[in-house]
């Protein structure tokens, strides 16, 4: 059952990860980016990149945050 779970997730993880790499690079143009007195220009991909992954680092804090609480 466990083996079961651990697949499960691992081809959901391999599908999204697929998915964000086909969004990427479908998306080359550049782009400017306004941050409260600077301005960027930068590649969407590059952009998009950044951004999954800052939310794939704060969700992989927070759980490992919510474990380390349920283990006290």
């Amino acid at each position: 059952m466990i083996k079961d779970k651990k697949l499960i997730k691992i081809i959901i993880i391999s599908v999204l990860a697929v998915i964000m790499v086909i969004v990427v690079f479908q998306n080359v143009a550049p782009v400017k980016i306004h941050f409260l007195f600077w301005t960027f220009t930068s590649s969407r991909y590059l952009v998009i990149f950044l951004l999954f992954s800052i939310g794939f680092i704060t969700g992989w804090l927070l759980r490992s945050q919510s474990l380390l609480r349920k283990r006290k």
